[in-house]
Formats: structure tokens, C-alpha cells, sequence
């Protein structure tokens, strides 16, 4: 359970990396939700009250702008 954290900070950098790609800007949102979700999970886990509810909140937003278009 402790390779979520991992797992999250990692799909959260490449997705970051994929923003200033030009062909791949597309996934940015659908890979920064991802990684925030484990992040999330991870600070359920660990039950790190701030950790969950800034990362609730980044995962809510994420969604909300996947919903209204994207960043195009």
C-alpha cells in the first residue's frame, strides 16, 4: 500500500512533462487525475488530514476542467 504514494508522485511529474509536449497536452488532465487519485488513496491510508483534503480538492477541480473541455 505504501507504492501509491510513489505511484501518484510519479504519474503526477509525467503528467507535467506531457503539458509541455505539444502532441500529448491532451493527457494532462486525464493523467494528473489519475495520480492525484493515488495520492489521494495514499493519504487516506496514512490518514494525513491536509494531504486528503488538498489532494480531494486538486482531484475535484482536475475533474471539473475534464468535464468543461479540457485546457483547449
Amino acid at each position: 500500500m505504501i507504492y501509491l504514494g510513489w505511484i501518484g508522485l510519479c504519474l503526477v511529474m509525467i503528467s507535467y512533462l506531457l503539458l509541455n509536449m505539444k502532441n500529448w497536452k491532451h493527457w494532462f488532465l486525464i493523467m494528473d487525475a489519475i495520480g492525484t487519485a493515488f495520492l489521494l488513496a495514499h493519504g487516506l491510508i496514512i490518514q494525513d488530514m491536509p494531504f486528503i483534503i488538498v489532494n480531494a480538492f486538486i482531484l475535484i477541480m482536475l475533474i471539473f476542467k475534464q468535464l468543461k473541455g479540457g485546457l483547449i
